[in-house]
């Protein structure tokens, strides 16, 4: 199959369009000459240059959003038409559903009607979708993703002053925990200051480590309810916030630094988690809870591996705080000796569910039942 990606312009583009692009470079590489992108630009005759680009090629391939949320929201639907009119598959990646604004996922149903393919980066997420009562008509072609993270381990970790902090703290005899990514409610940030609380309780210093930035969100302070909640467990020197890290190599530096990297989700981890797999690539064990799905990594052979090896540590998917501070006492990195390896094998997977595509990526149904 020959495709086309549909990528955005953006100079900072959001983790789902550096997702695509990403994507579209690894098929241009596997398959030099049989892949191509195109960027939604905004300007006037962008229709005619994708029909002419599209034309030697089978099918479009793009991820929601395409740009990000509230920019250009007619483009990629009169793109995805032009395709289906030209006679060409329509592949669309769908890294959420359920927790999606229903604006947005108003929106991406006028959109299905246009795919000829939706691939889900989750068995919750398609669970997700196949309940609801329009999206579920729509597009019956579905099967499933491995995400890979957007960030790729450096050959060699350069020394910062914020891994040079956490080294300190750790021959002290702190235990530094961390976390990547985001900080906004639903990843549960709360979680990990309470972890460390409890292991204070017990005599064991420790310090929490959040290797991101907060989110900007008008109906919530989440950056001034993240510091009401360490004045409350009097935490006040035993967290450190870095903000949003540009160098990759700087992010794997200070997560590298870390005893172990913990993470708690309502859901239990689920497959669309690219952070924690981020977080597996730093060779520092990782714990989670566990998911409510048994069938969430089937198709996904990197998470199978990192469960396998030990690297990966799931606790119960309802542990208390006090068992989460056990496991995190007891995590001992293991099992992946080359990250690298991971990274680019993860890349692979990926691009081969868009090269083969009329081949279903899916798991069994029974899989996607959630288990409680």
């Amino acid at each position: 199959m020959q495709t086309l990606s549909l990528i955005s312009d953006s100079a900072t583009p959001c983790g789902i369009e550096q997702f695509q692009r990403r994507l579209a470079a690894r098929l241009g590489a596997l398959e030099p000459g049989r892949h191509d992108c195109c960027a939604i630009v905004g300007q006037p005759g962008e229709m005619a240059v994708l029909a002419r680009v599209l034309g030697p090629r089978d099918a479009l391939v793009l991820g929601l959003p395409v740009v990000a949320w509230k920019r250009r929201l007619a483009a990629p639907l009169r793109a995805m038409v032009l395709a289906r009119r030209m006679g060409k598959a329509v592949i669309v990646v769908m890294h959420e559903w359920g927790d999606l604004d229903w604006k947005r996922r108003a929106l991406y149903r006028a959109y299905l009607p246009a795919a000829t393919r939706l691939l889900f980066s989750s068995p919750m997420v398609q669970a997700q979708f196949e309940a609801d009562p329009i999206a579920r008509l729509m597009t019956p072609q579905r099967g499933l993703m491995p995400i890979p993270p957007n960030l790729a381990p450096p050959a060699q970790l350069p020394q910062t002053e914020i891994a040079q902090l956490l080294a300190d703290l750790r021959r002290s005899g702190t235990r530094v925990i961390g976390t990547f990514g985001s900080i906004y409610p639903r990843k549960k940030p709360g979680a990990l200051l309470d972890i460390v609380a409890e292991l204070k309780s017990r005599g064991q210093p420790a310090h929490a480590l959040f290797v991101g930035d907060f989110i900007r969100d008008a109906s919530i302070d989440v950056e001034g309810n993240f510091c009401n909640e360490i004045k409350r467990l009097d935490l006040a020197d035993d967290v450190t916030v870095t903000g949003f890290i540009a160098d990759t190599g700087d992010v794997f530096a200070a997560l590298g630094a870390c005893d172990v990297l913990a993470y708690r989700f309502d859901e239990g981890l689920t497959s669309r988690r690219a952070s924690v797999f981020a977080a597996l690539l730093t060779g520092r064990p990782v714990v989670v809870n566990r998911p409510r799905n048994p069938g969430e990594f089937l198709h996904h052979p990197p998470y199978q591996a990192a469960l396998k090896s030990g690297a990966l540590k799931l606790v119960d998917i309802e542990a208390t705080t006090a068992q989460f501070a056990d496991a995190v006492m007891t995590a001992k990195a293991e099992g992946i000796s080359d990250s690298r390896a991971m990274f680019e094998t993860a890349w692979d997977l990926a691009a081969n569910v868009i090269r083969t595509s009329s081949a279903p990526a899916t798991v069994p149904t029974a899989a996607l039942d959630p288990v409680n």
